[in-house]
């Protein structure tokens, strides 16, 4: 996801490499054999969030805050990219929560705390048997 001033520009989904913009836009795949790649298919899906993607985007937006620390040190027209990997589990717990690209540790640490509370999601299915899977996810801070 990518904010500016707490509002969010754009999300962007790694799984189907779809943008999805806030005023409703949409950016398609640019790799249709991304999908035949893909291993889920019409009977298999990846986990998803209650109220889908923009379920999940409410979410963060409600829980995200910006870290003085963060405003702070680096003042304004900043921003920086937080890249978060995680772990689905069979029941839907969110787990495994890895930096996998840092900005500043108390964002780090404000993206971990609302990743390690989010609710339940619907877990992934495969061949039709429910499955743990593995997701990165962005989201860009900006202070302005």
């Amino acid at each position: 996801m990518h904010f500016n001033s707490g509002k969010r520009i754009l999300t962007r989904n790694y799984d189907t490499r779809t943008i999805y913009y806030t005023d409703g836009r949409l950016d398609e795949p640019m790799d249709a054999l991304f999908f035949m790649k893909n291993n889920f298919t019409n009977d298999n899906k990846p986990p998803e969030f209650k109220g889908g993607v923009r379920g999940w985007i409410n979410y963060l937006e409600k829980k995200l805050e910006m870290p003085g620390r963060f405003r702070q040190i680096f003042g304004p027209c900043t921003k920086g990219t937080v890249v978060v990997s995680f772990k689905v589990d069979t029941i839907g717990v969110v787990s495994e929560l890895n930096i996998d690209k840092s900005v500043e540790w108390s964002v780090d640490m404000e993206t971990l705390r609302v990743f390690k509370r989010s609710p339940k999601w619907e877990p992934a299915t495969q061949n039709g048997k429910i499955v743990s899977y593995y997701h990165r996810h962005s989201i860009t801070h900006v202070i302005n």
